[in-house]
C-alpha cells in the first residue's frame, strides 16, 4: 500500500525481478491446534489506510468524471492541510491522487486514452491548478510504463522505448513549467523524484532535488521511499547503498522517530517484494528494524498493516523470531491484512509455524 502511494512502480520493478516471495518457513506444516494458536477462523480486515485511500480515491474520481473542476482543487487543497498521516508514512494528499491517476491494470488504449484527455481538459481549463497538473504528470508517467511494459530492458520493444521517451519528456516539461505552483503540495515533488528514476538525470541533480524535496516538506515520508528505490543496484545505486541511506537517515533524525523512518524504508522495500528475506539478502539491521516498528504500533495503535508487517517480518528475523512472532499473532486475533500476506493461507501457515515448537 506504498508506500502503495506509487505502488505502481514498486510492483513494476518486482515483476522486473520475476520474485515471487517465499513463505516464512516453506516446508513446515503445523496444525492451528497447537496450544495457544487456535483462532475462530481467518477473517479478512481492511486496515484503516485502505479505508481512507478507498473512500478519497473514489470520491476525487467522481469529481474527475464529473468535470467538477472547483471542487477537486477544493478537495486536494483540504487534504494537502489535513495533517493526518498514516502508518507507512501517506498523507491523505496521496490517494487524492490515487483516484484520479490510476487505471485497473489490463485497461485498455482506449480507457488510457479517454482518462488522459479528461485530465487534459481539467489542466487546459485551469492551468493554475497545480493539482491538474500534477494529475496529468502522473498519469503520463503510468502510461509510458504501459508503453515500456514490466519486462526486462532487452525484451523492450523500440516502439515501446518511443512511446515511453516521448510520454517521459512531456511528464517533465509539465512538471519543470509547475515549479512556482508546485511548492504548495508534496506530491509535485515526489512526482518529480519519481520521474528521476528513469529520465537520465545526473545523480548530482537527483541528490540537489531531493535536498529541495525535503526543504519542502521535511515531514513527507515518502520521498525517502523513493529515493531508497532510486538507490537499488538495479537502477542508480550500489550493494547496500540504500540500506546505508537509510541508516543515515534515521540517524538525522534521531531517537525513535528515526528508527520509525528505518521500518518505514525497509517495510516499502519488502512491500515491493524485491527479496526473499529481506535480512537474509540485504545489510538491514534487524534490531533497527524491530525499535521502529513498536513506535509505528504505539503511535498507530489502530493499524492492522503496521502489526501485521511486524509480525510477518520478526519472522523472518534472524534471531528470536519465532518468540516475538508468537507474541504477535495474538495481538492480531483472527485479523487478516492481505497486503502483507497475501492469502489466508499464508497467514495461517505463518500462525502456525509461530505456536509449533519445531
Amino acid at each position: 500500500m506504498i508506500s502503495r502511494v506509487f505502488s505502481g512502480m514498486f510492483i513494476l520493478i518486482a515483476a522486473t525481478a520475476g520474485f515471487t516471495q517465499p513463505p516464512l518457513v516453506p516446508s513446515e506444516s503445523v496444525q492451528i491446534g497447537t496450544p495457544g494458536a487456535s483462532v475462530s477462523g481467518p477473517t479478512l480486515v481492511e486496515d484503516e489506510t485502505t479505508v481512507a485511500k478507498t473512500r478519497i480515491a473514489a470520491e476525487a474520481a467522481a469529481m474527475l468524471e464529473q468535470r467538477r473542476y472547483m471542487d477537486l482543487n477544493a478537495l486536494a487543497g483540504k487534504l494537502r492541510r489535513d495533517g493526518q498521516t498514516f502508518a507507512q508514512g501517506d498523507w491523505p494528499i496521496a490517494y487524492f491522487y490515487s483516484g484520479v491517476v490510476d487505471l485497473p491494470k489490463g485497461s485498455t488504449k482506449v480507457d488510457w486514452e479517454t482518462h488522459l484527455a479528461a485530465l487534459r481538459d481539467w489542466f487546459e481549463n485551469d492551468p493554475d491548478s497545480i493539482s491538474a497538473r500534477v494529475a496529468y504528470a502522473r498519469a503520463l508517467i503510468d502510461y509510458a510504463w504501459e508503453a515500456r511494459g514490466s519486462g526486462w530492458a532487452k525484451d523492450v520493444t523500440d516502439e515501446g522505448w518511443r512511446l515511453f521517451g516521448e510520454r517521459i519528456v512531456e511528464a517533465r516539461r509539465i512538471l519543470i513549467a509547475a515549479e512556482d505552483l508546485g511548492r504548495i503540495c508534496p506530491v509535485y515533488y515526489s512526482t518529480r523524484l519519481r520521474l528521476g528514476l528513469v529520465d537520465g538525470r545526473p545523480r548530482a541533480d537527483y541528490e540537489e532535488l531531493f535536498r529541495e524535496c525535503l526543504a519542502a516538506f521535511p515531514n513527507y515520508t515518502t520521498f525517502y521511499l523513493v529515493k531508497a528505490h532510486y538507490l537499488l543496484p538495479r537502477w542508480h545505486g550500489e550493494d547496500g547503498e540504500w540500506e546505508a541511506f537509510a541508516a543515515q537517515s534515521a540517524d538525522q533524525i534521531g531517537g525513535q522517530a528515526g528508527d520509525m523512518l528505518y521500518a518505514q524504508i525497509v517495510w516499502a522495500m519488502h512491500d515491493a517484494r524485491l527479496f526473499g528475506n529481506i535480512f537474509k539478502e540485504t545489510k538491514v539491521e534487524w534490531s533497527r528494524t524491530q525499535s521502529g516498528f513498536e513506535g509505528l504500533c504505539t503511535r498507530y495503535p489502530q493499524s492492522v498493516s503496521a502489526l501485521s508487517e511486524y509480525c510477518y517480518l520478526a519472522g523472518q528475523s534472524p534471531q528470536g523470531g519465532r518468540g516475538l512472532t508468537r507474541t504477535l499473532f495474538p495481538r492480531l486475533g483472527n485479523r487478516v491484512d492481505l497486503s502483507v500476506w497475501r492469502t489466508k493461507e499464508r497467514w495461517t501457515q505463518d500462525r502456525a509455524w509461530a505456536f509449533s515448537s519445531n
